[in-house]
Order: C-alpha cells, then structure tokens, then sequence
C-alpha cells in the first residue's frame, strides 16, 4: 500500500503491527514501523499525530474493539479521517447462505483445528453489519462521512453500490470529531 499512498500524496506513512518481524519488514516500507498489541496496549505515540487512520480488514480480528478505538481516536487529530474496511455479516450473499443453512461467509468458526465449512475464518473475532458498526464509530466520537462497499462478483459490486448494506465487504470513511 506504501506507493499509493505516497502517491495520493502522504508525506510520512507510519505502520503498526503486533508482530516484531512485520514490523521490521514495515519499518522498510514505511517512514516508520511500531510494535503495536492494539487489543490491550497504548499506541506508543503522542495524542493527535495522524491527520489519517487506517484499518483493512483488522477490526473483525479483534475481541477487545474498544481499546483500539480509544486509541485511534486519541491519536487521530479532530477532523483527521478514520477509514476501516470489514466484512459484512448481513450481505445478500451471506443472507442466501443462511437461508440454505450454512454460516455466514467470513463468521468466525468455532475450532481453529477443525473448520468445517469453506469461508469459515478462525482468525475472526466478531462479525458485525453496516449498522451495528456505524452505531459503535458514532459512540466513539467518529461520524460517518461516508460508507461504501464491493463484493466478489460484478452482480454483488452492483448491489453493493446501489445498498452498501448489502455488500460483501464494509468501507467506512469516517472523521473523528472531538
């Protein structure tokens, strides 16, 4: 992601991760690399650093949601933007699966030894709608600017764009705003 986001014009790009070696090799990447536990450490940087925040695909692999965006919201300057992208529990493709009786695609499977059914991640934590996550950003000061979506198919982008809420995958564009 580096060379776009130079070039859509960021100046310094600074990554965290968990992982020490992920690090090291961000640290080559970006201007700068911190290890980073975002489930139950502080960020080790200083209130309102970042003009932009942003988590791919990371929220879904939390159980503890709520220090990570304590903490984004503290180093997010106010107005500075928040983008995230998750799976969405209550997509039309997941609403069919059910519906057949099969889980949703992405939901957390119940063993990591043993998953059953194909689409099942083990390394997700919760899975949650446009709604639901929309409500939590909101109570943590975040408003949303805007919320799109995509999927895996043409026919799903399509849906996607007409009614984010029923996209394969959440994009939230949100500002932090005190």
């Amino acid at each position: 992601m580096h060379p776009f986001l130079k070039e859509a014009g960021c100046e310094i790009i600074e990554g965290f991760d968990v992982d020490e070696k992920s690090v090291y090799a961000a640290s080559r990447l970006y201007d700068k690399a911190y290890v980073w536990n975002i489930e139950n450490q502080k960020a080790p940087v200083e209130d309102e650093r970042y003009d932009i925040a942003i988590a791919l695909e990371v929220i879904e692999h939390l159980y503890n949601v709520d220090n990570f965006l304590e903490e984004v919201k503290r180093i997010l300057k106010v107005g500075g933007y928040f983008i995230v992208s998750t799976p969405n529990m209550t997509s039309l493709y997941n609403r069919f699966r059910v519906l057949i009786g099969k889980m949703p695609f992405n939901a957390p499977s119940l063993s990591y030894k043993y998953v059953k059914e194909k689409g099942l991640n083990p390394s997700h934590a919760k899975l949650g709608n446009m709604y639901e996550w929309k409500f939590v950003f909101e109570s943590y000061g975040f408003k949303k600017n805007s919320i799109k979506s995509t999927g895996n198919t043409i026919l799903a982008n399509f849906i996607g764009k007409i009614k984010p809420s029923l996209g394969s995958t959440l994009f939230f564009i949100l500002n932090k705003q005190y």
